[in-house]
């Protein structure tokens, strides 16, 4: 009997736990949540769910559980929770628009990384090597590091990363912004 409620008990939680869409409305052109019902002093009724996690997500509290408002978007939206990583498209995490957010796996979603920010070059992938005097292009990719080459300017840099990148992640590269003009 003590096993029975045991692992009974998560799914009696479940159907006692409201549902969330009763609570929090999603707007898919802005990316907002907005709490529906007034939840205490700190959440009420009509007030945009926009507390930031330390790494630039937005967070909430609901039922004693925190939740993450990009899961919760695509929740609200497609009518199932999201099975494996969601990926903001354009790297910015608090931007929850539909249009930003996509499935993937850890693999893919890891190659949607913005540029390092302790990197002397603005550009992904790009580093200068003093020796050489010149700009050394380098990718990661099924956990090992693949040389590129290296370049006199980091735009050369740059373009090269760009063209390998898409070759190995297809529509998960994050491609550095170049400008030929």
């Amino acid at each position: 009997k003590l096993w029975l409620l045991k692992n009974f008990f998560p799914y009696v939680r479940k159907l006692m736990t409201p549902e969330i869409s009763n609570y929090i409305k999603y707007n898919p052109t802005s990316g907002e949540l907005v709490w529906e019902v007034s939840r205490n002093s700190n959440a009420p009724a009509g007030s945009i769910i926009n507390s930031k996690h330390k790494h630039g997500y937005i967070q909430f509290k609901f039922n004693y559980k925190m939740y993450l408002a990009h899961r919760v978007a695509w929740f609200l939206y497609y009518g199932e929770w999201p099975k494996g990583f969601i990926d903001h498209i354009d790297g910015v995490r608090d931007n929850n628009k539909i249009t930003n957010l996509r499935l993937a796996t850890r693999l893919e979603n890891s190659h949607n990384r913005l540029p390092n920010k302790r990197s002397k070059s603005p550009f992904k992938g790009v580093a200068f090597v003093k020796k050489s005097n010149r700009w050394q292009v380098q990718i990661s990719y099924n956990k090992k590091v693949i040389y590129i080459g290296q370049y006199d300017t980091d735009l050369e840099a740059a373009i090269a990363y760009n063209i390998k990148a898409t070759q190995l992640f297809g529509r998960f590269a994050k491609l550095n912004e170049v400008n030929n003009g």
